[in-house]
């Protein structure tokens, strides 16, 4: 009977210098460890891995392209330059665990919970739109498969952001695209967030009312009756008017009557969105 190869070290310790083969007994092994502890530089191909739990495990450099894992539960790991190509996780569980620099090509992802935040950090380069694209769209899939809704919108918020550097690409590289789509979508981002980033609305309301206050104070001064009106004056008259509050009565000038009407218009887009993006936020 084959032992393994290794022990298990405090964290910062490597097992190999060298690439070497692991069994299921090795991975079995290291799972039972009470240790925070690295793995480096190990392979364990084409394998099948039931019923282990990994807690505060560093893969560092690792292959484990093929292999089926199959009821783990990882919780506080950490995977490093690993190879996941075509891996499959089965009813497995993820928490707190990151993905950095990660090649997860065509892995799939069945009755798994995994947050699809965590493999953020796996492509880099504009050229890996097309594993990134299948990565988020199995994981898109497969949780919302499981019943798991709001991860499921986060792995389309990475899916949608990777189409866009998808376009990029080829427009920018391959000069077979148009400039129309790539930054449509570029700006629906940066605004709305694919419909998962309130705080965006947010932001940007807070910047139209404070950017449209200072042109009221200092090219419409008018906007305001009285005199010696400081920019806390004409910030709230900002926001009421963003709000559909504080409307002029009358009319004054063209400059200011246009100004208010597209603040207005603003408002009334921005908040009927940041309304719709929280209440998707906030659904189950």
């Amino acid at each position: 009977m084959r032992a393994p190869f290794f022990s298990c070290h405090p964290i910062g310790d490597f097992f190999s210098n060298l690439l070497r083969d692991l069994a299921e007994a090795d991975l079995h092994k290291l799972s039972q460890s009470a240790e925070r502890i690295e793995l480096a530089r190990a392979s364990f191909y084409k394998g099948n891995l039931k019923g282990a739990t990994f807690q505060g495990v560093t893969f560092k450099e690792c292959g484990f392209a093929r292999i089926t894992f199959e009821k783990i539960y990882f919780s506080r790991c950490k995977f490093t330059r690993v190879d996941l190509t075509r891996a499959v996780f089965k009813e497995c569980f993820f928490s707190d665990t990151t993905f950095d620099d990660c090649d997860p090509y065509y892995t799939s992802f069945e009755r798994t919970e995994i947050d699809p935040s965590s493999f953020k950090h796996c492509f880099r380069s504009h050229d890996e739109w097309n594993k990134a694209l299948l990565l988020y769209s199995n994981l898109r899939s497969s949780l919302k498969e499981l019943g798991e809704t709001r991860s499921s919108r986060s792995a389309e918020y990475y899916f949608r952001v990777w189409q866009r550097r998808r376009l990029f690409h080829r427009w920018h590289f391959k000069r077979i695209a148009g400039f129309g789509a790539w930054f449509g979508s570029l700006c629906l981002g940066a605004v709305t967030g694919y419909g998962e980033r309130p705080v965006y609305l947010a932001g940007w309301a807070f910047a139209v009312i404070t950017g449209l206050s200072v042109i009221y104070m200092k090219w419409l001064p008018y906007a305001l009756d009285s005199v010696n009106r400081g920019f806390r004056d004409y910030w709230y008259y900002s926001f009421k008017v963003f709000f559909a509050q504080g409307l002029a009565a009358g009319f004054q000038s063209v400059p200011l009557s246009a100004l208010q009407v597209a603040e207005f218009l603003s408002g009334l887009v921005m908040v009927s969105l940041l309304i719709g993006s929280i209440a998707r936020k906030l659904s189950p």
